[in-house]
C-alpha cells in the first residue's frame, strides 16, 4: 500500500489452480477478481482478422506446457476453456479464450502484433465443441466471430499467401 495508492487491493488468481482455490473461498476479507466470473458480455474481440488452423481445446496447464515446449505451429487454432493464459510465444492460427483478457496483457499484444485473430467468447466449449480437431477458418470482427470447416487446400492457399519471405543471409 505504500507504493500503490489504488484501493481496494484485490486478489486476482493467476493459474487454474489459483482460480479453483479462490472459487472455494467463502466471504474473504478482501475482494477477489476472478476473470472467469460471468462478465456482462458474451464476446470481446482483441485482434480482428482471418485465420486458419486445426481447432484444439486446451486447459491452461496444457496450453502452458505446449507454449513452454514450443509445440505450437501456425497451423494450430487454440481454444482455452477457462482463464486466459498470460502470454503466448509460439505463432498460432487463432486464439479464443473462455476468460476475459486484459487489453494490455501479453497475449492480446502479441496476437495483435502478429495479426492473429484473438477473442474472448463465453461458453467456448458449447460454441466450438463441434469443431474440435477440425481444420477451420475463423474470422473475428468487432461484433462477432465466425467459424467454418474447410478443406486442407483452402487453408494451404491462405498460409501460402501470408508466408513471409526471409532475405538471404549475407
Amino acid at each position: 500500500r505504500a507504493h500503490f495508492l489504488l484501493e481496494p487491493l484485490a486478489y486476482a488468481p493467476f493459474s487454474q489452480a489459483d482460480l479453483d482455490e479462490a472459487e472455494t473461498w467463502v466471504d474473504p476479507d478482501f475482494p477477489v477478481f476472478i476473470d472467469n466470473a460471468s462478465p456482462p458480455f458474451q464476446f470481446e474481440a482483441y485482434t480482428l482478422g482471418l485465420g486458419y488452423g486445426r481447432l484444439r481445446f486446451l486447459t491452461l496447464e496444457e496450453f502452458e506446457a505446449a507454449n513452454r515446449e514450443g509445440r505450437f505451429t501456425f497451423q494450430d487454432g487454440v481454444v482455452i476453456e477457462k482463464v486466459s493464459p498470460p502470454d503466448i510465444e509460439g505463432v498460432v492460427g487463432f486464439v479464443f479464450t473462455g476468460g476475459v483478457q486484459g487489453e494490455l496483457a501479453h497475449l492480446p499484444i502479441r496476437t495483435a502484433r502478429r495479426g492473429t485473430p484473438n477473442a474472448f467468447v463465453s461458453n467456448v466449449r458449447e460454441k466450438f465443441g463441434e469443431f474440435e480437431g477440425d481444420l477451420v477458418r475463423v474470422e473475428v470482427s468487432p461484433e462477432n466471430f465466425f467459424v467454418t470447416r474447410v478443406e486442407a487446400s483452402e487453408a494451404e492457399d491462405f498460409w501460402d499467401q501470408i508466408r513471409r519471405e526471409l532475405p538471404e543471409p549475407p
